[in-house]
């Protein structure tokens, strides 16, 4: 169809209300964010996954190289992916795997695994670290755990901490032990009778109270089948009732908000009565029997999270092949967030919600339907805006003509002398320019052989402010 002056009108006029109203990309959702910014991120597995109330992230694990920069198996991110320089990461770090990490109330961070040294000090599979990454000499091991950590659990006033051990500081303990903040012993905690117990999850709750759930059947004796509640003493609560419990093992606790505890494993029954793998507990053991989740009865489940809109995460496998789901609050199976392609090439560890309810997933995997996902990967769980979200804003930026034909420019107003980064990408997240700028310049980029459409310019200046603005070629 021929041109018109009319015709290019309107749809000058098209586009300039399109790039003005919000920019929303409706596509399949399970859909990997590209803007987040990991680069070639771990060379290893990650096996832990915390994000901070400010929503950096924490990921520890295998890896001892994360996009290029040497790491001893930990590091911390920005929320948009980029390694946080302002905490302390070193090639010293742990000395072997990191298999478990809490983050306290007060910002510190516990890990454990089966590392001996961590910085080159002696800390015999557990340390805390301060806020700044740096080693918290008030939080004293000493001999510490005598084999590995794979789990860690804590509140204002305690840390517990799980795995293959059966001492603590040379006090028998049933591969479980509950510490003061110190890092000492909490001998008001009564151990039970058992000299093992086999743990694979737990939680403590605000009162002290603490969930384990595992392979276990007796506790102190008593009989309890895979799951129980604990007061702050160690003696069992009686009033979390769990009468003959699961038939076979708890994998995975998750508690939520509300108090109700979703509770997955390899088990086919609760009570006697038929569940298959993954079900949802009252406060008083009571099965919540609004809560019907579809789960294959061959089904391991590895990980569980849940979102702002009670939407439950599921990840594990089903006879060799790998799947990550979404339930809604019923436990019915959500059509609207489905894998499709190849998915992830290898299992995942961990899955979090980010506050503005992406999902990041933590694992063994390197790709995600065949794109670069460095064992981090970000997803959207909706069809969602692109990930253009301001880090940091300014007043004094200025972008023209926008929209544009064959080149635009960038001036940041009353700069102090110095340079940006600036990076630009198209609305699929691949780059397709670069370059180091001064800021006391108009900043111009040529666009020949761009495509017409929306892209987003993303400028780093020399104080790590780091914003995103967006334009449109016609």
């Amino acid at each position: 169809m021929k041109s018109t002056p009319q015709k290019n009108f309107f749809l000058r006029c098209l586009l300039i209300i399109v790039l003005h109203l919000p920019i929303a990309v409706y596509s399949q959702t399970a859909q990997l964010d590209t803007m987040f910014n990991i680069g070639s991120g771990a060379d290893a597995g990650i096996n832990e996954l915390i994000i901070q109330p400010d929503d950096k992230i924490i990921v520890a694990g295998m890896f001892v190289n994360f996009n290029g920069t040497a790491t001893g198996r930990i590091i911390r991110l920005q929320p948009d992916g980029e390694i946080d320089s302002t905490w302390i990461t070193s090639v010293g770090g742990a000395d072997s795997d990191i298999r478990g990490m809490a983050l306290q109330p007060d910002g510190k961070v516990l890990i454990g695994g089966i590392f001996g040294l961590y910085n080159g000090t002696t800390t015999n599979r557990l340390v805390r670290l301060d806020t700044n990454g740096n080693t918290d000499s008030a939080f004293i091991v000493g001999a510490g755990p005598n084999n590995e950590v794979q789990g860690i659990t804590v509140n204002n006033n305690r840390a517990i901490i799980r795995g293959f051990f059966n001492e603590y500081q040379g006090t028998p303990v049933p591969s479980f032990a509950v510490l003061q903040m110190n890092g000492a012993l909490d001998t008001s905690f009564i151990l039970p009778t058992e000299s093992f117990l086999s743990v694979n999850d737990f939680h403590i709750l605000s009162n002290d109270q603490l969930y384990l759930g595992g392979n276990f059947t007796t506790y102190n004796g008593q009989t309890v089948n895979r799951i129980v509640r604990l007061h702050p003493n160690g003696s069992i609560d009686t009033t979390f009732n769990t009468g003959t419990g699961f038939d076979a093992m708890v994998r995975c606790l998750l508690v939520e908000d509300s108090g109700d505890i979703l509770i997955a494993g390899t088990f086919n029954t609760y009570k006697g009565i038929p569940i298959s793998r993954l079900i949802r507990l009252r406060p008083n053991g009571d099965r919540d029997t609004s809560f019907n989740a579809i789960v294959p009865s061959l089904a391991t489940l590895d990980a569980l999270a849940i979102d702002s809109a009670g939407r439950i995460y599921m990840t594990g496998s089903d006879a060799g092949n790998l799947f990550l789901k979404r339930l809604l609050q019923d436990g019915s199976e959500d059509s609207g967030f489905n894998i499709v392609g190849t998915g992830f090439n290898g299992n995942i560890t961990q899955l979090a919600h980010q506050s503005n309810n992406k999902l990041l997933v933590t694992g063994f995997f390197s790709l995600y339907n065949n794109q670069q996902a460095g064992r981090v990967a970000r997803m959207f769980t909706d069809a969602s805006t692109v990930s253009t979200e301001n880090i940091f804003t300014q007043d004094n930026v200025a972008i023209f003509p926008n929209p544009f034909t064959d080149e635009f420019y960038f001036r940041i107003h009353n700069a102090l002398p110095g340079e940006i980064h600036l990076k630009v990408r198209d609305i699929q997240g691949r780059q397709i320019n670069e370059g180091l700028y001064n800021t006391n310049e108009n900043i111009s980029i040529t666009t020949a052989g761009w495509m017409p459409g929306i892209y987003f310019v993303e400028v780093l200046n020399n104080q790590s402010n780091k914003f995103v603005l967006k334009l449109m070629k016609l």
